[in-house]
């Protein structure tokens, strides 16, 4: 199932589920036995030494528990660039499970966002694991040059284009459409940095915190009866709706007034002030309040009818 609406995440979801509890060749722990071989892996974050079972099992039985429980997300493409936005700006935060929107997850972003190798996520999932809370991203595989596109005399291109679809190796195909990417395990108190090969990381981390803002919007979608019947034969277990995630549409308040409160100093002019992270310290703010950064998007600073700063912008960091 490619998901080219919300509507089809659910049937995602049930597609995966039902692969990854799969014990056959055709199933999870096979695809990645060929996938965790080529890579050179031996054991995941979080399993014991020596490892109580094969680190291809131990993926598929992790990530059959996680869909069997998982809440389905989908972001929308203006949400979707304020979280591209939110992410660039997201430093000194440190990862807790509170912020996360559920224990395990499906999300699906309508824009979907390059990985450190520039490959589109199509779906990244989560959940628990050992303690630790385990991401797991999904891209389309490579596609599959045509007999047209290639030299007939290459032999190792002939042998790749006319493989039958049933005997491939694990790691080839899988019954989903989508192609395992990476993993990345998240222990309480990890910091994301800002490095180019955690943005993927910080994106989702910054996606969660809106999510739990009054900027974003959710709205419950049920899977059309055609995919509930589907879901229900392959995986019973799995929800059949998703959470839509939307930018809320702000209104544009007239007085200027937002950063004129009881107590701050008197100003002269207005100003232009750019979206930043905010952490209320202060012991009068609940304990939720000051446990994680709040999105302050742009707006205008200042006494009303005052004299707007030309076009300027100003950046105000907020502890």
């Amino acid at each position: 199932m490619i998901v080219r609406t919300a509507h089809d995440v659910p049937e995602l979801q049930a597609e995966m589920a039902q692969w990854a509890h799969d014990g056959t060749r055709h199933g999870a722990a096979a695809y990645f036995t060929g996938v965790f071989t080529a890579a050179g892996f031996t054991a995941l974050p979080g399993d014991p030494e020596p490892a109580e079972r094969p680190a291809a099992e131990s993926m598929a039985h992790h990530l059959a528990d996680t869909l069997d429980l998982a809440e389905a997300f989908y972001v929308t493409s203006d949400m979707t660039a304020l979280a591209h936005h939110a992410a660039r700006r997201l430093t000194d935060y440190a990862f807790t499970v509170e912020d996360m929107p559920a224990p395990a997850g499906v999300l699906v972003y309508q824009d979907p966002p390059p990985d450190r190798h520039h490959r589109p996520v199509q779906a990244i999932t989560w959940g628990p694991r050992r303690g630790l809370t385990t991401v797991d991203y999904w891209v389309l595989p490579p596609r599959t040059p045509r007999n047209d596109e290639v030299s007939p005399d290459d032999p190792v291109v002939r042998r790749f284009t006319t493989l039958d679809p049933n005997t491939l190796p694990p790691g080839m195909d899988t019954p989903h459409g989508y192609a395992f990417a990476s993993t990345t395990a998240l222990r309480p108190g990890d910091r994301l940095d800002g490095d180019e090969g955690t943005h993927t990381l910080r994106l989702l981390a910054a996606t969660w915190l809106l999510m739990g803002q009054s900027i974003a919007t959710t709205d419950t979608l049920h899977a059309p009866r055609a995919s509930r019947r589907r879901i229900a034969r392959l995986a019973p277990r799995t929800p059949t709706s998703v959470r839509v995630i939307e930018l809320r549409h702000a209104r544009t308040p007239g007085d200027g007034t937002a950063e004129n409160t009881p107590g701050t100093r008197a100003y002269q002019h207005r100003w232009v002030v750019r979206g930043h992270w905010r952490r209320y310290r202060d012991p009068r703010f609940s304990d939720e309040v000051r446990a994680r950064p709040i999105w302050i998007g742009d707006h205008i600073a200042g006494p009303p009818g005052a004299p707007l700063i030309g076009g300027r912008r100003v950046h105000v960091l907020k502890r």
